[in-house]
């Protein structure tokens, strides 16, 4: 008997030692990426607009939600008010919310049964994904949610009778993180449901759905809508989104190794003893999977959507095949696919980390571009732009936000069929941006040239952009464009920055 708490100390100390170890690798994996995002800076000027006393709003005196993650906001808000740098701060707070993922994995094996040794293995496919790292770092809220949804998958395996209740509170705290928590209520009620236990089904979802409605109440009575405006901009419904979001899901699933829960899955049914645990993990995917083709994929790479997934699914993985061959190789693939080239429909194309490298070139040019304005322009000047993250939070100036994330018209103008888009890129109204006369426009991405241009080159400058980004393409049809702007190129620092002036405007 005396051996026994010298055993226990000794296994606690292994496990520790080895979370550590797997949280300083998933860390070290983000830093790996660790950038400028440039959708954080949307959420971080709504934060520190708030905190200033102007109210949750993108510009002053105008009440549209361009922040996807209430709770986030508000959280940054808190950060701004102590005069914290909350670009800097919000980083943290990502990669501690990630930390806490890999945590809330490894207890999710444990709590289903895993031994230590598999347990660890799954945290350890969640750190080496690419998915994880890319977003960890990203001053996003997009850990935060995948925390609170695998946190959610852990409170539900509890024996007790409160166990539901718990998942749903968590679940209803998720949509205040992010709107499509109620979608992951749903998932995690179904599997109550379908292994015949609606009591627990019906508890989760009233409490997802009691916590939910305070903030959709909120949202009503602040801006006039139930949703933020970016489920508006972003997820109007079409048959070209839905193909768009189901090549993006089966490419998530077969580039990143990810299969193997479908594989995982269909072992636990034919078993003939699939557990509400084993149904829960898979809905979880299957709710991620719905978001990402409902919504058309993501803008940007590695497969945002599918981050609340990686906890559950590399649990389910671990269980359904024992020893570590399987498991070790979806945390290989996952890792790999980041790093070799990839498969897409242009044919192969570049890695995804290499891909981060230019977007890196990007935000440096967005900041100089931000600086820039800032110091040239009056404090009252107002721009007009796509990229509406680092150039308007850095500037400080009031702007147009041409895609419609922080302008409630374009949220919510018609889709015109037909069009060729990107994803998230689809809403536009040109002549209502000419309307609102801003007093600079920058088409396409805020980027510099390395040389200069003819003001008359302007316009094939940001041609480039123009395939995927139709309200360019309506921009420089519109006859106002020319009627009311004229092409200036100024130097910023050794390069050179393309624009449209108002022709009785500042410059």
């Amino acid at each position: 008997m005396n051996g026994e708490p010298r055993g226990d100390a000794a296994r606690a100390r292994k496990t520790f030692l080895a979370l550590a170890a797997v949280v300083t690798l998933g860390v070290a994996h983000g830093v790996v990426y660790a950038l400028p995002f440039e959708d954080s800076f949307i959420t971080f000027r709504y934060a520190e607009h708030l905190a200033g006393g102007d109210g949750l709003v993108w510009n002053p005196g105008e009440r549209v939600e361009g922040c996807s993650s209430f709770l986030w906001t508000v959280l940054l808000a808190g950060v701004a008010r102590l005069g914290l740098p909350v670009p800097g701060v919000a980083v943290l707070l990502s990669l501690l919310a990630a930390s806490g993922l890999l945590i809330a994995t490894w207890a999710l094996g444990r709590r289903r049964g895993l031994p230590h040794g598999p347990a660890i293995l799954a945290a350890t496919g969640v750190a080496a994904h690419g998915t994880f790292a890319y977003f960890g770092a990203s001053g996003m809220e997009t850990s935060l949610f995948a925390l609170a949804v695998c946190t959610a998958a852990w409170l539900a395996e509890g024996t007790d009778a409160r166990a539901a209740i718990r998942a749903g509170a968590m679940l209803g705290v998720a949509t205040w993180i992010r709107p499509e928590g109620l979608g992951y209520s749903g998932a995690f009620a179904l599997a109550e449901l379908v292994s015949r236990r609606p009591r627990r089904a019906a508890e989760t979802l009233v409490l997802a759905l009691a916590l939910a409605t305070p903030l959709v109440v909120f949202r009503l009575v602040y801006f006039g809508y139930p949703l933020p405006n970016t489920s508006y901009a972003k997820a109007t419904p079409s048959a070209a989104l839905l193909e768009t979001g189901a090549v993006y899901a089966v490419a998530f699933f077969v580039s990143t190794g990810f299969l193997l829960t479908v594989l995982a899955a269909l072992r636990a049914e034919r078993s003939g003893r699939p557990s509400v645990s084993d149904r829960r993990a898979w809905l979880v995917v299957l709710a991620a999977t719905g978001n990402a083709v409902l919504v058309g994929g993501d803008t940007f790479g590695f497969f945002r959507t599918f981050l609340p997934a990686l906890g559950p699914g590399f649990v389910l993985i671990a269980r359904a095949f024992r020893g570590p061959t399987l498991p070790g190789l979806a945390a290989a693939w996952g890792l790999a696919s980041a790093f070799v080239p990839r498969l897409s429909q242009g044919g192969l194309g570049p890695s995804d980390f290499s891909a981060t490298r230019g977007i890196a070139a990007l935000n440096a040019d967005y900041f100089a571009v931000g600086r820039f304005l800032s110091e040239n322009l009056p404090s009252d000047a107002t721009i007009a732009l796509n990229a509406a993250g680092i150039v308007p939070y850095v500037s400080r100036l009031r702007a147009v936000d041409m895609l419609g994330l922080n302008d409630v018209h374009i949220a919510h103008h018609p889709v015109r069929k037909g069009e060729s888009a990107a994803v998230g890129h689809q809403k536009h109204d040109a002549a209502y941006v000419l309307s609102r006369r801003p007093d600079v426009i920058l088409p396409g991405l805020p980027v510099l040239s390395p040389t200069r241009l003819a003001p008359e080159a302007i316009g094939s400058f940001y041609a480039r952009y123009a395939r995927f980004l139709p309200g360019d393409r309506e921009l420089f049809a519109n006859p106002d464009l020319a009627l009311l702007y004229r092409p200036v190129v100024v130097p910023v620092g050794e390069k050179y920055l393309p624009m449209f002036v108002r022709r009785s405007g500042v410059f």
